[in-house]
């Protein structure tokens, strides 16, 4: 695997950083798949009022393929897959410094899993979905936040079941998700169409019970609006099913279609912080975002599409619920959208950013 360099190299003007950023400002991390024109893990300064980076201001870490990412609670540390289909598939830790946007790694540890595409953590274990390997590692973390040991602590493995001969032939694991309560993890088993919930015990995780989905689902990625509420976006299915959740149990209530086109390769989901909107993201064909309006029961209502770049794999609202950015992989930029007080409709509200093949979107405040 290549990584070059511990320490990595930043790009700054110096005069802002010499002090904290503004309000306004947050830091936005963006994970990418390796490419002739760069690849890793690059950092920017987004300001929430205008939706645009500041030019100049960005730093870089190298880590091939680092398809998805997520931060300790306070930002100081970064937890990234190696998302590569074979032995060199790892999950890296890295120390972060956002007034500089400097990054330091604390260590690399392979996920015995090939394509990791999701990584997950509470603070005390990071946990790595494993899509080709159809698998999930958990990595016990040591004080410093760095990976304490050098491989998994404990590997376990999802099943099939699914219709799909071709895309649910082998067990594939898409999603890991703590629950709000912090006593459960779950986790999307795309080829079986089923959630998996598992119990959390210190560093161990044990199976507790599942819910099975619609056949041909291919559940993919999963939010919370509450503690009472998930979302889980099929990518086969097109379709983002809504389930009451209560102690490691989850009971479907609604189903909805997200893409018009069933193009079978539905992306991401993602919900406004005052959990009003919610959106997600379609590939394939008809590349572009639904958006519904959130329901006081929690159900969903379709208000809108946007057609976006070519292959929206990962959508983020900023912090201040204003902006949606849209990871536009296969047109290598970001495309950032206002969303409509009303009814959230998207709006292009600034020039797109830059970047090669960004496939995750993460800000830090």
């Amino acid at each position: 695997m290549r990584l070059a360099g511990k320490i990595l190299c930043l790009v700054a003007a110096s005069l802002l950083l010499s002090c904290s950023p503004a309000p306004d400002l947050v830091t936005m991390l963006v994970g990418t798949y390796s490419s002739d024109d760069g690849g890793g893990i690059y950092a920017f300064r987004f300001d929430q009022r205008t939706g645009k980076v500041i030019s100049g201001v960005q730093g870089h870490a190298d880590l091939r393929d680092a398809s998805y990412l997520t931060t300790s609670n306070d930002g100081s540390r970064i937890y990234a897959v190696s998302e590569r289909p074979d032995s060199t598939a790892a999950l890296a830790a890295f120390s972060f410094g956002p007034k500089e946007l400097s990054f330091g790694l604390l260590g690399i540890s392979p996920t015995l899993g090939e394509d990791p595409c999701f990584v997950e953590t509470n603070g005390r274990i990071a946990v790595t979905a494993n899509y080709s390997g159809g698998s999930v590692s958990v990595f016990r973390l040591d004080e410093d936040g760095g990976l304490e040991d050098a491989l998994p602590s404990q590997v376990l493995h999802g099943t099939v079941g699914g219709p799909d001969q071709t895309r649910q032939s082998a067990p594939h694991e898409h999603c890991t998700v703590f629950t709000p309560d912090g006593d459960y993890l779950l986790a999307s088993d795309f080829s079986a169409d089923r959630i998996i919930c598992y119990s959390v015990d210190g560093d161990s995780l044990k199976e507790y019970s599942d819910v099975r989905l619609e056949n041909d689902y291919g559940p993919r990625h999963i939010i919370f609006r509450d503690g009472k509420t998930a979302y889980v976006i099929g990518e086969l299915s097109g379709k983002i099913t809504v389930l009451d959740y209560s102690e490691g149990i989850l009971i479907p209530k609604q189903v909805i279609d997200c893409d018009p086109v069933h193009a079978r390769g539905s992306a991401d989901i993602r919900m406004t912080p005052d959990c009003r909107f919610l959106f997600a993201s379609n590939r394939l064909e008809n590349d572009g975002v639904a958006v519904f309006r959130v329901n006081g029961d929690g159900t969903l209502e379709q208000t809108s599409y946007t057609p976006t770049g070519i292959h929206p794999r990962n959508i983020c609202v900023s912090p201040d619920g204003r902006f949606l950015l849209v990871a536009c992989r296969d047109s290598n930029r970001i495309e950032v959208y206002s969303i409509g007080e009303e009814d959230g409709r998207l709006e292009k509200a600034a020039d797109d950013i830059n970047v090669p093949k960004p496939v995750c979107i993460k800000f830090i405040q």
